[in-house]
C-alpha cells in the first residue's frame, strides 16, 4: 500500500490554494508526496502557505495572479511548471457567490459571477493542457463546482449558471483531452463550512436539516475528494461531477415523499 495515492513526486498547482478549501486541498496532496504551486490572488497568503508546507518538509512555491484575466491565468500556469520544473496537476478552487434576484441583476453583476466562477476554469485549463501536450504526458484537472449547479438556485442564479456551465466544461475538456492522458472532473459541494463562512450555530443548525447526515460539511472534506480525483485511485474516472453534500441532492422536495 505504499505511496496509495501515486503522488509522490508529482507536481501540483493549487489555484485558490492560500485560503479555505484550496489551502486545505494544497496540505492533503503536499502530505500525499506531491510538490505544491500556491497560486492566490493575494501574495501574501500563497506566499505564507507556500513557507509553511517547505517548514513541514515538502516543497512549495507561491505565487500570485488573477486568473480572471487570461494572460494571467497563462502566466501563472507557465511559472509554475518552471518553479516545480514540470507540472501533472491542476486544482482550480476560485470562486464567489452573489445573491441577487434575476430581475434584479445587472449586466455588470452578471459578468463579474461569470468571471469569479467560470471563465478563469477556460483559461486555467487550456493553458495546463497545452503545457502537458508540449511536456508529451498526461496529468489530472479537478475543479470546483457547486450543487447549485444542479438544481435551482433561487437569488443566486448567475452562480447557479455559471457552475452548471462548468460540469457542462468538465465534460467536454475530459471528451477532448482524454487522447492526451488527462483527466478532468470537478466536485460539488454542498452546504460547506469554510473559513469565509461565518454562520451562527443557529444557521448551521438550521442548514443541517436539509442533510441526510444530520449536518453540514467542512471544507477539509472537499479537499479530501480534491486528493482522491486527483490521484490514482480515480485513474479511469473522467468528464465526471463528485457530489460532496451529505446526500442533500438525493432528497424529494415533495412534501408527500
Amino acid at each position: 500500500m505504499n505511496d496509495l495515492f501515486g503522488l509522490t513526486g508529482k507536481k501540483a498547482i493549487v489555484v485558490g490554494g492560500g485560503y479555505g478549501m484550496g489551502r486545505a486541498a494544497a496540505r492533503l496532496l503536499a502530505e500525499a508526496g506531491a510538490a505544491i504551486a500556491v497560486v492566490d490572488l493575494d501574495g501574501d497568503r500563497s506566499a505564507a502557505e507556500a513557507a509553511g508546507l517547505a517548514a513541514k518538509g515538502h516543497r512549495a512555491i507561491g505565487l500570485t495572479a488573477d486568473v480572471s484575466r487570461p494572460a494571467q491565468a497563462a502566466q501563472v500556469v507557465a511559472e509554475a511548471e518552471q518553479g516545480l520544473s514540470g507540472l501533472d496537476i491542476l486544482v482550480n478552487i476560485v470562486g464567489r457567490n452573489t445573491w441577487v434576484p434575476v430581475l434584479e441583476m445587472d449586466p455588470e453583476t452578471l459578468e463579474t459571477v461569470l468571471s469569479r466562477n467560470l471563465k478563469h476554469h477556460f483559461y486555467l485549463g487550456q493553458a495546463f493542457a497545452k503545457t502537458l501536450r508540449t511536456a508529451g504526458h498526461g496529468g489530472e484537472i479537478v475543479m470546483v463546482s457547486s450543487v447549485s449547479g444542479i438544481h435551482a438556485s433561487p437569488n443566486h442564479a448567475a452562480y447557479g449558471a455559471s457552475k452548471a456551465a462548468l460540469i457542462s466544461l468538465t465534460k467536454s475538456m475530459a471528451a477532448e483531452w482524454g487522447c492526451l492522458g488527462i483527466r478532468v472532473n470537478s466536485i460539488a459541494p454542498g452546504t460547506t463550512r469554510t473559513d469565509r463562512n461565518q454562520w451562527t450555530p443557529e444557521i448551521e443548525a438550521r442548514a443541517a436539516q436539509t442533510v441526510p447526515l444530520g449536518r453540514v460539511g467542512d471544507q477539509t472534506e472537499i479537499a479530501k475528494a480534491v486528493l482522491f480525483l486527483a490521484s490514482d485511485l480515480a485513474s479511469y474516472i473522467t468528464g465526471q461531477t463528485l457530489v460532496v453534500d451529505g446526500g442533500a441532492t438525493i432528497l424529494s422536495p415533495s412534501p408527500f415523499q
